[in-house]
């Protein structure tokens, strides 16, 4: 079975939750109808805080 996710992934890092979140609002303006997003991350790495954004 091959990975679902495509070599055009992208890794991003940041240093608070207001980061996380801003960072998430800017990405939710840029998908469009059909796009999927995948996040992965440990406990506590911020995936919700992210998705909130």
């Amino acid at each position: 079975m091959s990975p679902i996710l495509d070599p055009h992934s992208l890794e991003c890092f940041s240093h608070s939750q207001e980061q996380t979140q801003r960072l998430g609002a800017r990405l939710g303006e840029l998908l469009r109808p059909g796009d999927l997003v995948c996040l992965e991350g440990e406990l506590g790495a911020g995936k919700t805080q992210f998705a909130q954004g």
